[in-house]
């Protein structure tokens, strides 16, 4: 038989326990994303995490001159898990709300590299 005293106590744990749960089982993993490409593509561009790319991800436009940078190709289907996002938006269009995420690649042949790469290429996987 529980105590009325304890009981306070005992709810309080299961909260927290659950509270635990929530944020394990909601939290980022590295599988949650993965690298998805316009149908005539079968990898996307990355460009090396480097102070002067994170310099044109600042910017408000740098789509130009990041597709000038040095990177990797990273074939469709690879896992990834997402470090960062910028402010900076990488479409085309003035309407385009994707911006540059900086990626750790943990799938596939590009697996351990990072780099930045347009958000529009990275999916969530569970909502």
């Amino acid at each position: 038989m529980i105590r009325k005293a304890t009981l306070p106590l005992l709810g309080a744990a299961i909260a927290v326990s659950l509270s635990s749960m929530g944020c394990l089982v909601f939290s980022e993993k590295r599988w949650e994303y993965v690298i998805v490409a316009r149908p005539t593509s079968a990898s996307v561009q990355v460009a090396y995490d480097s102070p002067e790319v994170r310099r044109l991800v600042a910017d408000k436009n740098p789509l130009e001159d990041m597709l000038k940078m040095p990177g990797f190709t990273v074939p469709v289907k690879s896992y990834c898990s997402i470090i960062q996002r910028s402010t900076s938006k990488c479409g085309t269009v003035p309407e385009a709300t994707a911006v540059y995420v900086l990626i750790s690649v943990t799938s596939g042949p590009s697996r351990g590299k990072q780099g930045w790469a347009c958000q529009s290429y990275v999916h969530q996987l569970f909502p």
